[in-house]
């Protein structure tokens, strides 16, 4: 399904990806449960932190924003956090990581998140920017070719999309941001600014944009064009580049 957005909707599509992208933690299911007659896991996790004297975590609690400890007191410590700490992997927990790196498939891509993040390379081959939990999927592109990014960390930096206009993308623990950096002022007069467009893609994922009426919001179709009257998603006040 492909539709188009103004630039100054974006945020409030990203806004609502993680309303619409949800999905349950991730943790042991049925086929992680001991067989008969083994010990649970907290209780093996229990006798192994009274005989160290150090806390052990009990495995099969742990999911991307919880950890339950034993204690060697006996006790069980769980730790939350309301943001996913770790993804699991074919070779089991690992801590998030948002650096981005080249995924080999015309994006670059976060080492190690929740959500399925992808930024393009450059060029044409990919969308701006993909965010994905499982079967859904929503997508951002950019009106032309996108300049190869420069990476620093988790962000995607593409010189010059517009004159004196840079495009910066974040990559998060379970979506992105995306701001458009206007270094001069001259470039903040350039009409395209107001006019841009960005296309829409999604996957399983069903987008209802907020219309300007207090009485209803009409569902888009495949092919529709969402241009809300609104002020051009930008970044930082203009600064010059040195």
């Amino acid at each position: 399904m492909l539709r188009t957005i103004r630039a100054g909707a974006v945020g409030t599509a990203v806004a609502v990806l993680s309303a619409l992208l949800t999905a349950s933690p991730v943790g042991a299911d049925e086929a992680d449960q001991p067989p008969p007659g083994d010990l649970p896991a907290e209780a093996q996790a229990q006798d192994e932190a009274a005989e160290t004297g150090e806390r052990v975590v009990v495995e099969d609690f742990t999911t991307e924003t919880t950890k339950v400890f034993a204690e060697p007191d006996g006790t069980f410590t769980l730790e939350t956090s309301p943001v996913p700490q770790r993804v699991r992997t074919v070779q089991g927990w690992t801590p998030v990581d948002t650096d981005l790196v080249e995924a080999g498939d015309g994006t670059v891509a976060p080492k190690a998140s929740a959500a399925e993040v992808a930024f393009s390379a450059g060029g044409e081959g990919a969308p701006m920017a993909r965010v994905g939990i499982g079967s859904k999927a929503l997508s951002l592109d950019w009106p032309g070719a996108l300049p190869e990014p420069t990476t620093e960390g988790n962000q995607a930096t593409y010189t010059d999309v517009l004159p004196d206009v840079d495009l910066v993308l974040t990559a998060g623990v379970d979506g992105f941001t995306q701001v458009l950096v206007v270094h001069t002022a001259e470039a903040a007069q350039d009409e395209r600014l107001a006019e841009l467009e960005m296309a829409l893609g999604t996957r399983g994922v069903a987008m209802e944009p907020a219309m300007p009426t207090a009485t209803s919001t009409p569902k888009t179709r495949a092919g529709d064009r969402y241009s809300p009257r609104r002020r051009p998603l930008c970044g930082t006040p203009p600064a010059r580049r040195a």
